[in-house]
């Protein structure tokens, strides 16, 4: 006997990490540290949601980076903190030509031309 199945996966969100470093921004009592593992992430805290039937406040946070391995002032940004922090330095665009994934000019790479 066969029996016919349907089955349907949500994967999760992966943040994909650029690959260049920008310091970690300095925002009182918005930036915290998470250890997991070998890394370090850096997790923004914009807002947070009162919970009535409890009685306490939730806070509203989104990964917006991992620690250099060496240098713990910078890390390396992912999308969400294009979209929390737009004014802070980033490099710019590679052409479509170069097919990089994230197509962001490594500032430390010096094997690509000027554009």
């Amino acid at each position: 006997m066969w029996y016919n199945f349907n089955v349907t996966v949500t994967l999760k969100e992966v943040p994909l990490y650029y690959d260049f470093t920008v310091p970690v921004p300095e925002v009182q009592g918005k930036i915290l540290r998470k250890p997991k593992g070998d890394a370090v992430y850096i997790l923004f805290q914009y807002g947070q949601k009162y919970n009535k039937e409890k009685k306490y406040s939730v806070p509203q946070r989104a990964i917006i980076g991992k620690v250099h391995s060496s240098d713990h002032t910078v890390m390396y940004p992912n999308e969400k903190f294009e979209e929390y922090f737009p004014n802070n330095a980033m490099p710019e665009e590679l052409p479509e030509a170069y097919g990089q994934t994230s197509r962001r000019r490594d500032h430390a790479r010096k094997d690509l031309p000027p554009l």
